[in-house]
């Protein structure tokens, strides 16, 4: 029987669709059908639970695509299945299939070790983000000790040029001499890597101009005079 007003029902009702069978599609030397059959139809969905796991959507998408892309007489190859929402929300791994295909690792690998990845990815993606602050502020903790050795020593420099500018003019020296020694022992036995290094002899520097400046103010040997 052929409905004749099949257009209609499909713009008040979208979930049919109309169909035409040829004539002669059945028995092309009988003529069978012996004209045109306009027929109506309903949209078959293909539904899954919310909780269905995507690896699984993917799958059941790839199986039915296997299944349904054929040619045949209501429908062209690669045809169905399709992505058309009628009653129920289309899922976002079914559009992202309709779009891209499968999964990057699902075309590649067997589909356990596929799933597998994914997780994982999917982990270390939060996990990342907890690491590379972390590491970051690791770096950063390690810059500030390694400066924080030489700037100790600089203070400490720092102060005993201090003394020494307050001492008065023949006074003795010796005491800060040893002490400078022992500033001198220390930075010899720094060790830092190559991006601190300019600090380090930058101080070095330092140590070795104070020493100067030091072996100026001690007082010159003792002049006696004629009797």
């Amino acid at each position: 029987m052929s409905f004749p007003r099949a257009d209609a029902y499909v713009a008040r009702f979208p979930y049919l669709t109309r169909l035409v069978v040829p004539m002669g599609v059945g028995d092309l030397a009988k003529e069978r059908p012996p004209r045109d059959v306009t027929l109506l139809a309903t949209r078959t969905s293909l539904v899954a639970g919310a909780d269905l796991h995507p690896a699984l959507q993917y799958l059941l998408l790839e199986v039915a695509a296997q299944v349904h892309s054929g040619a045949e007489v209501f429908q062209k190859p690669g045809e169905f299945p399709a992505p058309e929402s009628i009653d129920l929300p289309l899922s976002s791994h079914a559009l992202h299939y309709y779009k891209s295909g499968r999964p990057f690792l699902q075309r590649y690998m067997p589909f356990w070790l596929a799933v597998m990845g994914e997780q994982l990815l999917v982990l270390s993606i939060p996990i990342a983000g907890i690491l590379y602050p972390l590491a970051n502020g690791l770096s950063a903790l390690y810059g500030w000790g390694m400066r924080r050795r030489i700037f100790l020593i600089y203070g400490e420099l720092l102060w005993l040029e201090s003394e020494m500018e307050t001492r008065g003019a023949g006074r003795t020296t010796d005491d800060l001499s040893a002490r400078l020694q022992a500033l001198e022992r220390r930075t010899q036995r720094v060790r830092v890597p190559p991006i601190y290094i300019p600090l380090l002899y930058t101080l070095k520097e330092h140590l070795g101009h104070v020493r100067g400046r030091l072996e100026r103010s001690r007082p010159g040997p003792g002049l006696s005079s004629p009797g």
